[in-house]
């Protein structure tokens, strides 16, 4: 974890978004281990923390970790203190460890850090100087033909760097590339919750919002537009039980309406009138017939019920 002017930022091994072995989850499970990682590539922060920084439930955060455990991208050791469990060791692994790793013909040039003495993949070295480095990055299973660009990608809309001189072009002799990152419309996306939800708290385009919409735009490609944002909030509008006709009058918040699991469930029609929720509310489904899956989300769901209704009581 570096930090700058720009604000803090993280590094991450190129072939890690190039590898096709690997999905958004997966990918974005390795980013929020960066975050945590120390000098050595170790952290241990707990599976709730990961779940909510990648925007998933944690079945599928698991997965993603199996899946980046098998791929060698990381080892997982258990953590046992005074005879109790506690969050598991993370650490990332350095590139020779990976031998599946799969890549794409546009893989680019391997703009990381190489790593610690010991081998392990370390956040210190990000900021290493010119002088002790060799000068040579290591590269992925393909090159590309043109350099990259040395623009540092923005999660938040006004956060890019600014972009490389002329001269680095005319140097490299070659055109500029077209590197810009994709955001959702922000603002045509809160008049749109305003219009769906007038007695909800509003959406406010702080830092944290905005990268949960741009998550959810990443994983759900229709909420790069502002159509997309409308047919999901006429999802969530249009469902009695999201509405708050139930039992303890209970409605999404703005966190909730932004997580990409729950946009997956709404689009699938999960909460609509006599959809999955509705049957399970009035008993002519079990829970058990549910993929694992779903009744990991169902029992989320309750529990997110459960702790909204005492904070309203404590309130």
């Amino acid at each position: 974890m570096s930090s700058s002017k720009n604000g803090a930022f993280v590094m991450v091994d190129f072939c890690v978004i190039t590898d096709k072995n690997l999905d958004v989850f997966d990918k974005m499970t390795y980013v929020a281990l960066c975050k945590f990682a120390d000098r050595e590539g170790k952290c241990f922060p707990s599976q709730n923390t990961l779940a909510a920084l990648v925007g998933c439930a944690r079945s599928r955060l698991r997965k993603s970790l199996d899946n980046l455990k098998g791929l060698n991208y990381l080892r997982v050791d258990s953590r046992v203190l005074d005879g109790k469990q506690r969050s598991n060791l993370y650490t990332l692994l350095p590139r020779e460890n990976r031998t599946r790793v799969s890549t794409s013909a546009e893989g680019g040039l391997q703009k990381t850090h190489p790593g610690s003495q010991d081998g392990h993949i370390t956040i210190s070295n990000i900021t290493r100087s010119k002088e002790q480095d060799s000068g040579e990055l290591p590269q992925c299973d393909a090159v590309a033909e043109k350099p990259q660009d040395s623009r540092k990608p923005a999660l938040y809309p006004g956060r890019a760097s600014e972009p490389p001189s002329p001269s680095f072009y005319k140097n490299q002799n070659t055109a500029p590339l077209e590197r810009e990152m994709k955001h959702p419309p922000y603002e045509e996306v809160v008049e749109s919750f305003k219009r769906h939800f007038p007695d909800q708290n509003p959406l406010t385009l702080d830092e944290a919002n905005c990268m949960w919409m741009r998550v959810a735009a990443l994983v759900h490609n229709e909420l790069y537009t502002a159509q997309g944002w409308d047919d999901y909030f006429d999802g969530i509008a249009k469902s009695p039980f999201l509405s708050g006709d139930n039992d303890v009058n209970w409605r999404p918040g703005v966190f909730w309406i932004l997580l990409t699991q729950n946009i997956r469930k709404v689009k699938e029609g999960f909460f609509e009138r006599g959809g999955t929720w509705e049957q399970i509310v009035e008993q002519r489904m079990k829970v058990a017939d549910l993929t694992e899956e779903d009744q990991k989300y169902v029992r989320d769901l309750i529990l997110n019920i459960k702790s909204n209704i005492k904070s309203r009581e404590a309130a």
